[in-house]
């Protein structure tokens, strides 16, 4: 069992140390955590420059150096993508090195998604924006995986509203082909079942027509920034999407961007406790 996606204190919203979260993780049972702290290049972003990427280096390797016996570390970021961004964030990827790379749409037409936005604009029109920047982000090739597809249903709490549209069914269908072609896995959230949506990030019936279109790879994280929820419903959700015959990644080789050969999917090679 396994979580791919989860911040510390060196995200500006986290709240647990890495060392709180590994020791977490080995007491509920995860064999394996990516941690997946937040890079944000938008100057209007309360994390922009927050990230001491020296420092994260450092705390991977003292949890390795600590848990390794009982635990796989795996030393990911969550980039904010944005279009006007994306040469910024090819440059800054450049020299770095990480096992997993998730690219996420937090924004849509330079406005941070937010309750405020979805009170005061059209949902679909939202939508459409939110699904081109999805599209741009798996075209870009940057990513291993696309992170939390449906990041918008968190400021409505609809479960369904994206795939019960029939008039956004052509964009969604469009950024799912995009994440396909692109190599990367899609990210199944599980985030949104302790927020007011109640719901997986996409839904489920996102991830069965992702797969009705060629996907064939997800990531599955809780998206925690508190320990507590670090691991929620992963086990159940990694069954349910191997029944639909998909590759879940337990193990990370190099999901760096979606170009490279796919990560192995076999937890065999994580350390036994």
């Amino acid at each position: 069992m396994m979580d791919f996606h989860v911040h510390t204190t060196l995200s500006c919203d986290g709240h647990c140390t890495t060392d709180e979260v590994c020791r977490r993780a080995i007491e509920i049972g995860l064999e394996a955590v990516c941690f997946t702290e937040h890079m944000d290049l938008d100057p209007a972003d309360p994390g922009y420059g927050f990230l001491d990427y020296e420092q994260y280096c450092a705390r991977i390797e003292e949890s390795r150096r600590l848990y390794s016996a009982k635990l796989a570390v795996f030393k990911g970021i969550e980039v904010d993508y944005q279009s006007r961004f994306e040469r910024t964030i090819r440059d800054w990827l450049a020299d770095k090195d990480f096992d997993l790379v998730v690219g996420s749409v937090h924004y849509v037409d330079g406005e941070m998604l937010s309750e405020r936005m979805v009170a005061k604009r059209e949902l679909d029109e939202i939508y459409l924006s939110y699904l081109e920047q999805a599209r741009r982000s798996a075209d870009s090739g940057l990513f291993g995986a696309i992170g939390h597809l449906d990041y918008v249903k968190k400021f409505t709490g609809d479960a369904s509203y994206l795939e019960s549209r029939e008039d956004l069914r052509p964009a969604l269908e469009k950024a799912l082909r995009a994440i396909v072609a692109s190599g990367a896995a899609l990210e199944v959230s599980t985030k949104g079942l302790v927020a007011k949506s109640r719901d997986y990030r996409p839904s489920l019936d996102v991830v069965r027509l992702y797969k009705r279109l060629g996907g064939r790879k997800v990531t599955i994280g809780s998206d925690a920034h508190d320990c507590y929820v670090l691991g929620t419903g992963v086990a159940r959700l990694q069954r349910i999407c191997e029944k639909m015959g998909l590759e879940v990644i337990t193990s990370l080789g190099d999901m760096s961007t979606g170009a490279p050969g796919p990560a192995e999917s076999t937890i065999g090679q994580l350390p036994s406790g």
